[in-house]
C-alpha cells in the first residue's frame, strides 16, 4: 500500500495517483482534494515470477501526483525490497529398463534416473547421477528439455541412464542393488535404489564311466550288460562331476552304490561349468553288475543332484561267435524289379573272431547290380552270382552291413525263391547256430492289367495331377531309345507296376518301360510306351507309331552298346490283348501307345503295337 500525504501548506487537488516500476494495476480512492496535513492510501500488487526467485529478491519504486492551480505535483520517489524464500532441491527417481531378471555372467542391467527440479528456483547445468555400481552415468544438456535454456528449472525433469554388468557373485547372491543420487548447481538429490534378481538354475551332472583295459578306454554304460571283462582284471570307474548351472555350489558330495568314495579329492565348491573327476578301481566279480553313483552340491537350502548308473559283465573265458543275419527289401517282386538285400554281420562273442568271411550264392533269377559293404574295409568280389566278403578279424561287437542291390531278370517266374548267406571263421565259437540266414523273394507274374493310357485328349490341354510317391519313375541311367525311321531318340524311364497298374501321366517326352516285363537288352518281352498325345493336346512321341514297317530298326542304346531289333508286325490291338505282355523266350521289344480316341467317354478304343525282335548287338561307334 502507498500512504500519500499533503506534507505542504496548500491543498492540492485530485486525481491523486501513483506510479510503480514494478506494479501495473496502481489504484488510489477518488478523492478531489488533499488539506495540507491529510493523507489518503493507494493500493498496487506485483506477481512474483521465477527471475525474481532466482534472485533472491525484488524492490520497486513508486511516487505519487497530484495538482495545484492546474500544474502537477509529484512526491518523492519511495522504495520498498521483498526478500525470497529459496529453496533448491531436486528429486531422483530410479528404475529398471532391462535386464531383470537375469541368468548369466556378462547380462547388463540398464537403469534409468529421473531427475526433477522439485525446489523453487532454477538449477544451474549440467546434472549428473552417481551410482555405486554403474561406472558409465550420462545425463543430456539441461538445454534439451524445457524452456531449452541453460537451467533446470522448477518442475522441470531430464532423464539419465546408466548399465550395469553381472557377475559370478550377483548371480550367487540372487539379486544386485545399487544406490544413485543426483546433483546439480550445488544441490544434491534424494537417494534411490533398485534391486534387479537373478534366475538361479543351481545343476549338476554326474557321468560315471567304466573301463574294462585298465583305462584305455572308457564307456558310458547306463544300461545293462555293459562291457564284458573277463576274470584277472578289475574294473575301473570314473567319475566327472559339472556344474550344469549358473551358480556356484558348495557343500558337494559324491557317494556310490557299491563302494566308498573317500579317496575322492572333493572341492569345497564347483563354479559354473567346472568339473572334477575321480577314478577308482573295484575287484573284478563274476556276473551282471550295476551300481550307481549319485553327486549333489548346495545354492543355499536348494539341493541340485544327478545319479548314472555304469553297467559291466563279469564273464567266462572269451569266445567268438560270427552271426549273420539276412532280410530282403520287396519281399514280393516282379520282372524288372529292385531288389535289395541287407546282410548283417557280426561278432556277437567276447573274444576276437579270426578269418571270418561271408558267402553269398545270389539266385540265378537275380542279376546283382551293386555290393556295398559299410563301414568301408573289406572288398567283396563276385564270381558268377556268387558274392564273398573276406573280414578278416572281427572284435567282439565289430559289425559290417552288406547291401547288395539286385535286379529280378526274366528268369524271374513264380514262385521265386530262397537267398540264403552264411559266415565261417577258423576261430572257435560259441553258437554255430547263427552262422547262416536266408531272405524269401516271392516273384509274382505282371498279368492281368491291361495297356496304360499313353495319351491325352487331342486338340484341348488336360490339366495333370501330382504325381504320387509310389508311382515316381525309376532313373534308367543311360539307357535310350531310337527309331531311325521316326527320327526319334528318347530317354528312358521305368514306370513302376501298382495295385492299378501303370500310370503313364507324367512320361512327357520319355519313353516308359513298363516295369515288370523284361529289362530292355534281356531275354523276354520288354514293353516301352510313349504318348501319342501330349497334355497340351499336341502330337506326342509315338504319334507316327503306326507307319513302322517290316524290318525297320529299333535301337536300344545301353551301356556303351547298340541293341538293334527288326521290326516283325505291327497291329492295332484292343488295350487288353495279351500280345501286348505276352511272354517270349528270345529278346523281343513291344512299342505301345493309344489309337482311336472317343469324345463320348474321353478314351482310347484301341492301341497301336509295334513288335521287334532283337538282331544284332554292337558297340556304340
Amino acid at each position: 500500500s502507498y500512504l500519500v500525504t499533503n506534507s505542504g501548506n496548500v491543498t492540492l487537488s485530485g486525481p491523486f495517483t501513483v506510479a510503480d516500476d514494478r506494479a501495473a494495476d496502481e489504484a488510489c480512492p477518488a478523492t478531489a482534494s488533499l488539506a495540507p496535513g491529510d493523507s489518503i492510501t493507494c493500493g498496487a500488487s506485483y506477481t512474483i515470477t521465477q527471475a525474481d526467485l532466482n534472485a533472491g529478491s525484488v524492490t520497486n519504486i513508486a511516487s505519487a501526483s497530484g495538482s495545484f492551480g492546474g500544474s502537477p505535483v509529484t512526491s518523492p520517489t519511495d522504495t520498498e525490497t521483498v526478500t525470497a524464500v529459496q529453496s533448491p532441491a531436486l528429486t531422483l527417481l530410479k528404475s529398471i529398463t532391462a535386464g531383470s531378471p537375469y541368468d548369466s555372467v556378462g547380462d547388463i542391467v540398464n537403469y534409468a534416473f529421473l531427475v526433477t527440479n522439485s525446489g523453487n528456483i532454477s538449477l544451474a547445468g549440467p546434472v549428473t547421477v552417481a551410482d555405486n555400481r554403474a561406472t558409465d552415468e550420462s545425463c543430456p544438456s539441461v538445454n534439451t528439455v524445457g524452456n531449452l535454456d541453460a537451467f533446470l528449472d522448477p518442475g522441470e525433469a531430464i532423464t539419465c541412464i546408466a548399465s550395469y554388468t553381472v557377475t559370478q557373485t550377483d548371480l550367487n547372491v540372487g539379486s544386485v542393488t545399487n544406490t544413485a543420487s543426483a546433483s546439480a548447481d550445488g544441490t544434491t538429490s534424494n537417494s534411490d535404489s533398485e534391486t534387479a534378481v537373478a534366475t538361479q538354475t543351481p545343476s549338476i551332472g554326474l557321468v560315471k564311466e567304466v573301463s574294462v583295459d585298465g583305462g584305455l578306454s572308457w564307456v558310458d554304460a547306463n544300461t545293462p550288460p555293459g562291457p564284458s571283462l573277463s576274470s584277472g582284471t578289475d574294473p575301473q570307474f570314473r567319475f566327472t562331476v559339472t556344474n550344469l548351472g549358473n551358480v556356484t555350489l558348495t557343500g558337494l558330495t559324491l557317494i556310490d552304490s557299491d563302494f566308498s568314495t573317500a579317496s575322492c579329492t572333493i572341492p569345497a565348491s564347483l563354479a559354473p561349468g567346472a568339473s572334477f573327476s575321480c577314478t577308482l578301481t573295484a575287484a573284478w566279480a563274476s556276473g551282471p553288475h550295476t551300481n550307481t553313483a549319485t553327486a549333489a552340491g548346495r545354492l543355499g537350502a536348494v539341493v541340485a543332484s544327478d545319479s548314472d548308473d555304469a553297467n559291466y559283465t563279469g564273464a567266462a573265458a572269451a569266445i567268438s561267435d560270427p552271426a549273420v543275419t539276412k532280410t530282403g527289401d520287396p519281399a514280393t517282386a516282379v520282372v524288372g524289379d529292385i531288389v535289395t538285400f541287407t546282410v548283417v554281420v557280426t561278432n556277437a562273442g567276447t573274444a576276437n573272431a579270426d578269418n571270418v568271411v561271408l558267402t553269398d550264392p545270389v539266385p540265378a533269377f537275380l542279376n546283382i547290380v551293386n555290393v556295398a559293404v559299410a563301414p568301408l574295409g573289406p572288398t567283396p568280389s563276385i564270381v558268377g552270382n556268387t558274392i564273398t566278403v573276406p573280414f578278416g578279424t572281427l572284435t567282439p561287437g565289430q559289425t559290417f552291413t552288406v547291401t547288395i542291390t539286385t535286379v529280378v531278370n526274366s528268369l524271374g517266374t513264380p514262385p521265386g525263391g530262397t537267398n540264403s548267406a552264411t559266415v565261417s571263421t577258423t576261430s572257435a565259437e560259441s553258437d554255430p547256430g547263427n552262422n547262416a540266414s536266408s531272405a524269401l523273394t516271392t516273384i509274382v507274374a505282371a498279368t492281368g492289367f491291361g495297356a496304360p493310357a499313353t495319351g491325352f485328349a487331342p486338340d484341348r490341354v488336360s490339366r495333370m495331377p501330382a504325381q504320387p510317391d509310389n508311382k515316381r519313375y525309376l532313373d534308367l541311367g543311360d539307357l535310350w531309345l531310337e527309331i531311325p525311321a521316326l527320327g526319334l531318340e528318347l530317354p528312358i524311364v521305368g514306370v513302376p507296376i501298382t495295385d492299378e497298374g501303370w500310370d503313364v501321366t507324367w512320361l512327357g517326352r520319355q519313353a516308359g518301360w513298363l516295369n515288370g516285363t523284361a529289362f530292355p537288352t534281356w531275354e523276354g518281352n520288354s514293353v516301352l510306351t510313349a504318348h501319342v498325345t501330349m497334355a497340351s493336346g499336341r502330337a506326342g512321341p509315338f504319334r507316327a507309331l503306326k507307319n513302322l514297317r517290316w524290318d525297320d530298326s529299333i535301337i536300344i542304346h545301353y551301356a556303351g552298346q547298340r541293341y538293334v531289333y527288326s521290326v516283325r508286325r505291327a497291329a492295332s490291338v484292343s488295350p487288353t490283348d495279351p500280345l501286348i505282355t505276352r511272354h517270349e523266350e528270345r529278346a523281343w521289344l513291344t512299342l505301345v501307345t493309344c489309337q482311336d480316341y472317343d469324345d463320348g467317354t474321353g478314351e482310347y478304343l484301341r492301341r497301336t503295337i509295334v513288335r521287334a525282335v532283337l538282331t544284332a548287338i554292337e558297340p556304340e561307334p
